[in-house]
């Protein structure tokens, strides 16, 4: 049964295996999020560009950090820390690039106003990842998933927030494993662009597991990137 609480688009093709292969995911080692990293804001006052208004006792980018920053509306901040959390700072300029920083708090602001109206990232997903011409972000599915992650659970989305997709774990080594001995007749699309059905896909699978585990979309996510990453091959 999946969890309840946000609006999820789900991809029945992709429920499907996932609760085939759910076997190989009830019952994985429950493990932590991931901490974040040793944060020095006077590093990244060049990706606010105001007074800024950093969580009080700052030391690392904590998820806690995160959620603290993002429920005061410092979505700039938020920003930083996401990137330090995610260890992409060296995307600085696929996430800065030349968009004024006002752009980015606007998409940040109509994306907490679109997820409180809607309990959905559908709108939210476009504004991040659509490209600047189109008057979007232009950022990846990465970054888009981290950032979503971490300001549905500011809003109190807390059982089935939006989870982090990773290329390196989840993209290259859970998904091989996921359709592997699935005829190719019955294959869903990937997991790989940064279109929100490609995303969503993704997320069927995680609320499935999530479902069966009794657990929350951050558990289970934490559980599966511990495990894969941990694997080899």
């Amino acid at each position: 049964m999946l969890n309840s609480g946000m609006n999820w688009n789900i991809d029945e093709q992709t429920a499907t295996i996932a609760r085939q292969f759910a076997p190989q995911v009830q019952y994985l080692a429950q493990s932590p999020q991931f901490q974040g990293r040793s944060f020095r804001a006077a590093n990244w006052i060049g990706w606010t560009g105001h007074d800024p208004l950093w969580p009080p006792g700052l030391d690392a980018s904590s998820p806690e950090s995160i959620i603290a920053a993002f429920q005061a509306g410092a979505y700039l901040e938020g920003v930083a820390l996401v990137t330090s959390w995610g260890t992409m700072w060296r995307q600085k300029r696929s996430i800065l690039g030349n968009r004024p920083l006002g752009n980015i708090l606007l998409a940040l602001n109509f994306c907490a106003a679109s997820i409180e109206e809607t309990g959905s990232i559908d709108n939210s997903w476009l504004r991040l990842t659509d490209s600047q011409e189109n008057g979007g972000l232009g950022w990846s599915a990465v970054m888009t998933s981290k950032t979503l992650h971490f300001l549905s659970r500011s809003l109190g989305h807390t059982t089935d927030p939006p989870v982090p997709i990773d290329n390196k774990i989840i993209r290259q080594k859970l998904w091989p494993h996921f359709v592997a001995g699935v005829a190719p007749q019955d294959i869903p699309d990937n997991w790989r662009s940064n279109s929100l059905e490609a995303y969503s896909r993704y997320m069927t699978a995680i609320l499935v597991w999530s479902g069966l585990r009794n657990g929350t979309t951050t558990e289970t996510e934490n559980s599966l990137f511990t495990y894969y990453r941990q694997r080899r091959g």
